[in-house]
């Protein structure tokens, strides 16, 4: 068994790529300016109830931990303090967290919350405001990202088509290097939970299930980039809804959703691996299953620890893409649905490298 600073080399984390090869290099992330994130809840908080909702900036800080810390200064329970989704550590982010706090609420709540976030380094309040329940997990529609890669070196025209194309078509919806955590870090706690060598608390155990989910995952959607197949619907495709986690599967279609796929209402999927049948057919289940097979040590211990088969789209769309390139700095700004890793739009473009001071976020 490796050490936790040894990846496996029979598990690669270089998946396929969609257009025929990337414009260049540039650098990524020197600056926490140059990745900005903006959440876009579903929903406007009411006004009143038991839940205070904190709008907050942060700036190289990690998510979970800010959360103990809310939990810490409220003088409630952890598990009173919930978030919709992990956002990356390195970059400025502005994300909603909520408290459970009942009661009447003070009427300076907000300059009583502006005055607790100002002990807590890289934490800014953008604003405080009661809700009637608390924020879940996943309870968002996507994120607003503006990126700034420096120092572009490479082909201009090449980077403009593939900008093009990504506007056009999306990109392929793989997990993120973060997902994976620092030199596939989270796959390797996976491995030694699932031979019995370690046991994990709460937080690192879903780190780890999640990355083996993940890796099967990128194995089916690499596999289908291969072989240009991503973007087009296959009979043994379970369908799903670009903002909605519906499904359609194979033997439920209707005469409208050849035309739904077509103009991108509806999306092809592929798993997120555990107990039961994946609901795909033909081919498709064959593809899925041969990636399991590839990864046995993961597909049969996701399935032991009680994990249930769910879908995930293979697409990933670049909603409201806009660029600049100036001089050497190029400019994105583009809008994702939940669960899509601005990397993967990235992976796309160009090879990126970051600064040796800037580690690698493991969400």
């Amino acid at each position: 068994m490796p050490s936790s600073q040894e990846f496996p080399s029979t598990l690669s984390l270089d998946w396929p790529i969609a257009f025929g090869g990337r414009a260049g290099s540039a650098l990524f992330k020197s600056v926490p300016e140059d990745f900005q994130v903006r959440e876009q809840l579903p929903f406007e908080p009411v006004g009143h109830g038991e839940h205070l909702f904190l709008r907050i900036e942060k700036i190289n800080q990690n998510t979970s931990w800010l959360a103990r810390q809310l939990a810490r200064l409220a003088d409630i329970p952890s598990v009173d303090v919930s978030y919709a989704g992990l956002k990356d550590r390195h970059g400025v982010t502005e994300q909603w967290f909520s408290l459970r706090i009942p009661g009447l609420p003070p009427e300076n709540e907000f300059e009583e919350w502006q005055q607790k976030l100002s002990t807590i380094e890289g934490a800014k309040l953008l604003k405080a405001v009661r809700h009637d329940r608390k924020l879940r997990t996943g309870a968002l529609d996507g994120n607003h990202f503006v990126i700034r890669l420096r120092d572009f070196k490479g082909d201009r025209s090449r980077l403009e088509s593939l900008l093009h194309a990504v506007q056009k078509s999306g990109v392929p919806n793989y997990f993120g290097e973060q997902r994976f955590g620092r030199g596939g870090h989270n796959l390797i706690l996976a491995e030694k939970l699932f031979s019995g060598e370690i046991k994990l608390a709460r937080e690192k155990r879903g780190f780890a299930l999640s990355a083996a989910r993940s890796k099967i995952f990128n194995d089916v959607l690499g596999e289908r980039v291969a072989s240009g197949t991503w973007l087009e619907m296959d009979d043994g495709d379970v369908l799903t809804f670009p903002d909605s986690a519906s499904l359609i599967f194979p033997d439920r279609r209707d005469d409208s959703v050849a035309e739904r796929f077509a103009t991108g209402v509806l999306l092809a999927t592929g798993p997120l691996w555990g107990e039961g049948r994946s609901g795909c057919a033909g081919h498709i289940e064959e593809l899925e299953s041969a990636a399991a097979s590839q990864n046995t040590e993961f597909a049969v211990g996701l399935e032991r620890r009680g994990l249930k088969q769910e879908r995930r789209s293979l697409v990933s769309q670049v909603k409201n893409l806009s660029w600049t390139l100036d001089g050497d700095d190029l400019e994105l700004r583009f809008f994702l649905y939940k669960g899509s890793y601005a990397t993967s739009v990235i992976h796309e473009l160009l090879d990126c490298r970051t600064p040796s001071v800037v580690e690698s976020p493991t969400l």
